[in-house]
């Protein structure tokens, strides 16, 4: 497996490159999050940083497969709840032995081959258990992480009505500082253009259910 270490503040000791070559993984530091093309065989370590979770949506909305684990400091239930939320697939709380890291990297690409399993294809698009980004043909759709949330819940639910609480609270329930609940309207209209824009004709069609919420068709 490979490892890229995206750790612009030295958050990741450098002891851990020669731990993890030991274990006889390859390593590299790469200062920006690299594209993140390729399969669950690279493992992305993002050390804690002011933008961190920025740079998490980027990195899991940039495609592919590779494993997103970020490496902090400090614990906070509600930071760790955030990253999760934006599509790291586990949170590292430093210093940590070597063979939990491992272990932790394997878990997570367990998980992904489990939920590619459970995929669910609705108007083309492929949607995950684990809330990554929406897929067409195999690259993300160009959406955020919270639109594509949005999208998932919908088209899970396709004919049925998706109440704007119950999406508030699918997207916000872990927020220290939540959002008005007019938010979901914005996040209806930006996924309804990038959709159009994406899918054209084919675009699942997302109706206003007036007063109560969405329904996806």
């Amino acid at each position: 497996m490979l490892f890229l270490l995206s750790d612009p503040e030295r958050v990741i000791p450098s002891s851990l490159d020669g731990e993890i070559r030991a274990a006889d993984h390859d390593v590299r530091r790469t200062g920006e999050e690299p594209v993140c093309a390729g399969g669950t065989d690279t493992a992305l370590l993002m050390g804690d940083t002011p933008d961190l979770a920025e740079r998490v949506e980027r990195a899991r909305m940039s495609g592919g497969d590779i494993l997103i684990l970020t490496v902090r400091t400090g614990r906070d239930s509600l930071r760790t709840a955030e990253l999760l939320n934006l599509g790291a697939d586990d949170d590292l709380i430093w210093p940590l032995p070597i063979g939990e890291v491992l272990a932790r990297v394997e878990a997570a690409r367990r998980l992904h081959a489990r939920d590619r399993r459970g995929a669910l294809v609705s108007h083309g698009v492929t949607i995950f258990d684990d809330d990554r980004v929406p897929e067409l043909n195999g690259s993300p759709l160009p959406l955020s992480a919270l639109e594509g949330r949005v999208l998932s819940r919908l088209l899970r639910n396709a004919g049925r009505t998706v109440t704007r609480e119950m999406l508030y609270r699918s997207l916000y329930a872990y927020a220290e500082q939540a959002p008005s609940e007019r938010v979901i309207d914005v996040h209806v209209c930006h996924l309804r253009r990038k959709l159009r824009d994406a899918l054209g004709e084919d675009a699942p069609r997302i109706r206003t259910i007036r007063g109560v919420g969405y329904m996806a068709a």
